[in-house]
């Protein structure tokens, strides 16, 4: 099975992986409520890493898996400063714009995981993190 969390590197700079994308109903929130558990369970050091993207493509948001991701928010806030969201088209966007508000993360969405990756490294660059 593919593992759907863990570390990339992109251009020297570590990201916080979540692949969501063609999951939906309880096996999305139960994979979400397990990426949390394998982030918080991590050192301190490598917690404070403070990026993150998010694959959510093909994935169905219930009102289950909404809420999944607004506790995962509150979880990680600490954490996680910046977050790219790749997938949310339509009604999705705005799921994760008011998921941004709630948990005042700063999150952006990108129809590419290239692009996303780069948008990443420049908010570290930048050192808006």
């Amino acid at each position: 099975m593919l593992e759907r969390t863990r570390n990339i590197y992109h251009r020297g700079v570590v990201i916080w992986y979540s692949d969501y994308s063609n999951l939906k109903g309880q096996e999305l929130v139960e994979a979400i409520r397990s990426n949390i558990k394998k982030y918080l369970a991590r050192p301190k050091d490598e917690k404070e890493i403070g990026l993150a993207l998010l694959n959510i493509d093909n994935a169905v948001l219930d009102r289950d898996a909404v809420e999944a991701f607004k506790r995962s928010g509150e979880q990680i806030r600490d954490f996680q400063k910046v977050v790219a969201v790749v997938g949310a088209k339509g009604m999705k966007g705005v799921i994760i714009d008011w998921v941004s508000f709630f948990t005042k993360v700063k999150i952006k969405t990108f129809h590419d995981e290239q692009t996303a990756l780069d948008w990443l490294v420049e908010q570290k660059n930048q050192r808006i993190i």
